[in-house]
């Protein structure tokens, strides 16, 4: 698929809507309660997330306590909610690939890369924040808050872009040579 009607007025306008549109309905499929009742993704994606924070906070030896969905820290109660398991910057990041023209092929590509580096980037957000209330409590508010969730957001912007470039010039390495 060629990619460069995507930088005129038009195509910009298309990947806009076409984003909008991905992101309203993945996130709905993941926070809508009648869609939740049928295919819940959303709580295993967070057990596993809870799980594989509590692996590694046992292999750091951090003195934390797993209760339910809550790492309990001597001065402190962290809750991993659904809102905490990297779902929505992974939907705003696989809705920009889905909607940036590309091959399929690559567009696969990104969606598992993003996979990876956005759970990965999310639990070490999380064990940060775990140490941040362990030893810097009185900075734990405005290290979730601002820093730990932009980060992770910029990071997959930052892939997207990364990505795109990358899906651009596999589109004109597989185009045919128009020289003579």
């Amino acid at each position: 698929m060629d990619a460069r009607p995507f930088f005129d007025k038009k195509g910009s306008l298309r990947f806009c809507l076409l984003f909008a549109v991905l992101v309203s309905v993945f996130y709905s499929l993941t926070s809508l309660q009648v869609v939740i009742s049928h295919v819940d993704i959303t709580t295993p994606v967070t057990s596993a997330v809870i799980k594989t924070t509590r692996l590694l906070v046992d292999l750091l030896g951090a003195p934390v306590r797993l209760e339910n969905a809550d790492l309990v820290t001597p001065g402190m109660r962290l809750r991993i909610s659904d809102d905490c398991n990297g779902m929505i910057a992974f939907i705003i990041y696989m809705s920009a690939v889905l909607a940036f023209p590309s091959r399929w092929r690559d567009k696969g590509i990104g969606i598992l890369m993003g996979a990876v580096l956005i759970w990965t980037l999310n639990i070490l957000r999380i064990l940060i924040l775990v140490y941040v209330a362990l030893y810097f409590p009185q900075f734990f508010f405005e290290t979730h808050i601002y820093v730990a969730q932009s980060v992770v957001i910029a990071a997959g912007v930052v892939l997207w872009f990364f990505w795109a470039q990358s899906a651009l010039r596999a589109a004109d390495s597989t185009r045919p040579s128009t020289a003579a």
